[in-house]
């Protein structure tokens, strides 16, 4: 929204959080694909490519499935199948917004006076469309920072034209720091749909005019950044064990021409 440095939207908590991956794309290898099997969690679903197209979306708490069928199985050997996992990361994310009146763009109100402002959000995949947030981003891997610069703009317009039509002295009461993100909900939620998300969850707005808010707004914009540090790392040493516990995926016995026959002859007896 604005270019200046005070400005900037303070999404980038960390460099644990605005880079954890959560849409994570994987290529199957031989072996996995004759004998491996999609596993999706309690907070990860997986989408199945064969040759580019998806064939298979396999939710949360869904049981696990072949990434082939028998039939593929015989044809995967002379090289038909190449097989891509997408695993979606259903775990909320948060991302944070913090409106200076320095910013080149500030926030105003309808008695035109500049307010300082603090809220975030908790987002996350929408776990019964899993697919739709890969018509939104084509790269292979998705990161909180992709969605986060994606999002950025429309949620700031969203705030700003709110904030518009209200005058000062209603944005100081507390009324309406409590209610103003509920009014908001539909257009944000609307935002998010979109993109394939939803909104999970969201801490109340501060709102600020005098230098005593300012500096409230600062420290608990620096408390947020914090807490929510430390909640990725939670979230990163969780699925640490998802990603190397399935050991069919990263067999590599010699190289691919002996790959290759040896599955032909496991081919004829399966």
């Amino acid at each position: 929204m604005s270019s200046d440095n005070n400005s900037t939207n303070n999404n980038d908590h960390s460099s644990e959080s605005n880079t954890r991956v959560i849409v994570k794309s994987k290529k199957i290898g031989y072996f996995s694909k004759l004998f491996g099997k999609a596993n999706p969690t309690t907070n990860k679903s997986i989408i199945i490519e064969k040759n580019g197209n998806i064939s298979e979306i396999i939710r949360i708490n869904d049981e696990k499935k072949s990434y082939l069928s028998f039939s593929e199985k015989l044809l995967s050997l002379f090289g038909k199948y190449k097989v891509i996992q997408k695993i979606i990361d259903h775990s909320p994310f948060n991302l944070s917004y913090r409106f200076n009146k320095n910013d080149s763009f500030p926030l105003l109100t309808k008695d035109n006076q500049k307010i300082s402002a603090f809220y975030s959000l908790d987002l996350q995949i929408d776990p019964i469309n899993p697919v739709k947030i890969l018509q939104s981003f084509p790269d292979s891997n998705i990161t909180i920072q992709d969605i986060s610069k994606m999002l950025d703009q429309r949620i700031r317009s969203t705030t700003a034209s709110a904030i518009n039509d209200i005058n000062s002295p209603t944005v100081r009461s507390s009324e309406f720091h409590s209610t103003f993100l509920n009014k908001l909900a539909p257009d944000l939620n609307n935002h998010a749909s979109n993109l394939g998300f939803e909104v999970h969850d969201w801490t109340a707005p501060i709102f600020g005019t005098s230098s005593e808010e300012e500096n409230k707004i600062e420290i608990e914009n620096k408390k947020h950044e914090l807490k929510i540090a430390e909640l990725e790392k939670e979230i990163s040493s969780i699925n640490a064990p998802d990603e190397t516990g399935k050991p069919v995926d990263n067999i590599n016995i010699g190289s691919d021409s002996k790959n290759k026959n040896l599955l032909i002859i496991l081919g004829f007896l399966i």
